[in-house]
């Protein structure tokens, strides 16, 4: 139940914060671990269950608040995640932007309805 409370809440600040300020300025403040284990896949299941249906509850939770948020909790643990920002590949047609996160060779969110290989990924910095 703790994490449920926890990824709520990381949702309200990260999506309030990306209202208010830009991402330059946010990402800094949250915790991020690019070096350590992968998460193990039991606690990733967890993590994307979680924070999937605690952002349903929070108006306009994008897939880049949800990525933001599921980053934090994973390095809260120890677990290394890397952001993922995307284009998608259709030319002609409206620019199109997806965020999604993955720890080691498992994506945590941002994949439910989306094909990422019709994304072309931007570079995001280092986090």
């Amino acid at each position: 139940m703790r994490l449920v409370a926890l990824a709520w809440l990381l949702n309200v600040f990260i999506r309030t914060g990306l209202t208010l300020t830009s991402y330059k300025f946010l990402e800094p403040l949250l915790p991020a671990k690019p070096n350590g284990p992968a998460a193990p896949e039991a606690f990733l299941r967890r993590v994307r269950f979680t924070v999937f249906y605690s952002g349903k509850a929070v108006p306009r939770c994008t897939c880049l608040v949800r990525a933001l948020t599921a980053r934090t909790l994973l390095a809260m643990k120890g677990h290394s995640s890397t952001l993922h920002v995307g284009v998608a590949k259709n030319p002609g047609a409206q620019m199109e932007a997806h965020a999604w996160l993955t720890s080691g060779d498992s994506v945590v969110t941002g994949e439910e309805g989306y094909d990422l290989a019709d994304y072309a990924i931007l570079p995001v910095g280092p986090s």
